[in-house]
């Protein structure tokens, strides 16, 4: 169908895809949450074929209380290492390798990580953040949680076939968000993986969000578990793209396992599940986020 296409006017050159909604007034289109002020150059696609509509200003005014990222709000440094400025202040070690580094982004205006990895392959470079010995993010995690990222996979062609993990804390249990494998009803699309368990056997939460992510495309993705409904969501920018049902208690990955990390997914003796593209944010909350 036809899309609305944003690209910023900076050398970074990031791009926005908006689905158009025809209304009484005319066509509309609702911008992504991320999207910053500044000047933007705007193009209408339909059948691959785009049509340039020409350059406009964007000002976005925010007057609302945005919700903390008490337990984990990562900062990328110019270094090329992470902060993670949550109150709680969680070290982030930085394995570092050729396929991690970070640049500025004037339409973000902050640094950003850009993972060069085959994807879902091996990482060679990537962060982890270690909670197996932080028993109070323990608790939080297993209360409920929402997970957020902005996030662009960069891929030739046709998305792979493979799962791929950019903020991920999974082995046979945990959560995390991801892009799937084709498989059922399934496509390669956005997910927010939990594992929330009735028995105390591994039971992942599917939460599908329909949004199969194109290259060099920007996406918000957030992730919701919300314990006390057993309900799990997935946002994809700013858009509740689906509910399930998740009743039970929070089943922790598999000893050696209890770290998240930033541009792959954690296993007891490395990595795997590689990133190849940009992470701009990454962010755990200890409360249900929403729409709102």
């Amino acid at each position: 169908g036809d899309k609305i296409i944003i690209r910023s006017t900076g050398a970074d050159a990031t791009q926005y895809t908006i689905d158009p909604t025809l209304t009484d007034q005319g066509v509309s289109a609702k911008l992504p949450e991320t999207l910053p002020s500044g000047t933007y150059r705007v193009a209408v696609s339909r059948n691959s074929e785009e049509q340039d509509l020409g350059v406009t200003t964007i000002k976005i005014n925010d007057n609302s209380q945005k919700p903390v990222a008490d337990m984990l709000d990562v900062k990328f440094n110019e270094d090329g290492t992470a902060t993670d400025i949550s109150p709680m202040a969680n070290p982030i070690e930085t394995i570092s390798g050729l396929g991690l580094t970070t640049y500025y982004s004037k339409t973000y205006q902050r640094y950003v990580a850009r993972f060069e990895n085959t994807w879902a392959g091996t990482p060679t470079g990537y962060y982890k953040m270690d909670y197996a010995s932080n028993q109070n993010f323990k608790n939080l995690l297993s209360n409920g949680h929402s997970m957020e990222i902005v996030v662009m996979a960069n891929f030739p062609g046709t998305i792979p076939n493979k799962e791929c993990k950019p903020f991920s804390s999974m082995q046979s249990g945990g959560t995390g968000i991801m892009v799937t494998t084709i498989g059922g009803t399934h496509q390669n699309e956005w997910c927010f993986l939990p594992n929330i368990t009735e028995t105390g056997s591994s039971t992942w939460r599917w939460t599908t969000s329909g949004i199969v992510p194109e290259s060099k495309t920007y996406y918000h993705i957030i992730g919701v578990w919300n314990k006390t409904e057993g309900k799990t969501e997935i946002y994809v920018d700013g858009e509740l793209k689906n509910t399930i049902d998740a009743p039970g208690n929070f089943r922790f990955p598999t000893d050696g396992a209890n770290w998240f990390a930033i541009g792959c997914d954690p296993t007891t003796s490395g990595a795997e599940a590689a990133w190849n593209g940009d992470i701009v944010l990454a962010r755990i909350y200890s409360t249900p986020l929403s729409s709102d």
